[in-house]
């Protein structure tokens, strides 16, 4: 007890100081005296020396050298990815923005049955992958369609390509229970896939992310109509798998607007 008296009695000195002795910079930093005595060996930590002999520290001082060397946080990192998407800058050096492989717009398909079916009428880039599931009439085709399985931690609606290959699951597509307008999301990652353990030609890209821009019909009359969208603009970014929240954010803040406006005149 005697003893847990006077550790606190110690530190309730410390705190009181601005003037610190070495044994007192021990105490704050954590740190042994021989290595705080290499420290002020090397001149890689401020210190005062008045008499020649004994040396101090300014508390200030030494709490801004603990502070050194800041790691960001990842939710940080992601606001920095966020802010060279729109700048191509960060720390006032020049960064590389995400390369754009492809873009396509999905039109939905009148003659579609119960399931939405969306098909690309028009696309710029090439995405070798597509290839695998464009069909027969040389036309790719996605179906809109609601998770495989309930209480699944998986967004709750998907594309479905050729083959009943799952294309991507659209993450962010509702938010807060309405459609946000945008959406992001990636390829599958496994060699193969359904119980016939199909090859998943989207492999090879899984580390690929893909945006998209949801456009709702402003003329539509029922419900189906409104939630149901009109078309879909798909945008591949090579190797963007990690950072794709971070971009979709800024596709919604119009940091793609400049490129998606070159994109959409080259698209055939």
């Amino acid at each position: 007890m005697e003893e847990k008296i006077n550790k606190i009695l110690v530190y309730s000195l410390l705190a009181a100081k601005n003037m610190l002795t070495l044994e007192d910079v021990a105490l704050l930093t954590g740190l042994s005296k021989s290595h705080l005595y290499r420290l002020t060996c090397t001149h890689q930590i401020p210190y005062y020396r008045p008499n020649g002999k004994q040396i101090y520290f300014d508390r200030s001082e030494v709490e801004a050298w603990m502070k050194q060397n800041r790691v960001a946080t990842i939710k940080e990192t992601e606001q920095q990815a966020i802010a060279y998407v729109v700048t191509g800058k960060k720390g006032g050096e020049l960064m590389i923005t995400p390369n754009i492989l492809y873009y396509a717009r999905l039109e939905f398909d009148a003659t579609s049955k119960k399931t939405p079916k969306y098909v690309v009428t028009a696309q710029a880039g090439y995405y070798p992958p597509i290839e695998a599931i464009t069909g027969r009439n040389s036309k790719v085709s996605m179906y809109l369609m609601e998770k495989l399985k309930e209480n699944t931690n998986v967004p709750s609606i998907r594309l479905q390509a050729k083959n009943g290959l799952n294309f991507t699951g659209l993450k962010d597509y509702f938010v807060d229970g309405k459609l946000s307008g945008f959406a992001y999301g990636y390829p599958l990652a496994d060699k193969t896939y359904s119980a016939k353990n199909k090859i998943n030609p989207f492999f090879e890209y899984k580390d690929d992310g893909f945006l998209f821009i949801v456009h709702q019909d402003d003329k539509a009359v029922t419900e189906t109509e409104k939630i149901r969208p009109s078309f879909i603009e798909l945008i591949v970014l090579d190797g963007a798998k990690v950072l794709i929240s971070s971009y979709c954010k800024q596709l919604v803040m119009g940091g793609f607007n400049e490129v998606l406006d070159a994109l959409r005149k080259q698209a055939q």
